[in-house]
């Protein structure tokens, strides 16, 4: 059966948290400014978060699917039962 990973989506917020962090403690610069590495930072970081509600929005939608399968599955048998 295939299982889901939820490390991918950890590594991210963790990515995300840690260069959120530093940018707020201005360690880096990250920013459309004229710089190349800040424009790739900034690139990195906005690209990480979009991934990370893919992902989230993923996860729920198929947690979603699984619950209504389980409820029909459910419904499936206790209607077989009483015949």
């Amino acid at each position: 059966p295939a299982r889901q990973k939820k490390e991918p989506l950890m590594v991210a917020i963790i990515l995300i948290t840690a260069g959120r962090m530093l940018t707020d403690w201005g360690l880096i610069s990250v920013g459309q400014g004229s710089s190349i590495v800040e424009f790739w930072g900034f690139l990195a970081l906005n690209g990480l978060e979009v991934l990370l509600v893919i992902g989230c929005l993923y996860l729920l939608a198929n947690r979603i699917w699984m619950v209504v399968k389980l409820y029909d599955s459910i419904r499936y048998r206790s209607n077989g039962a009483l015949e």
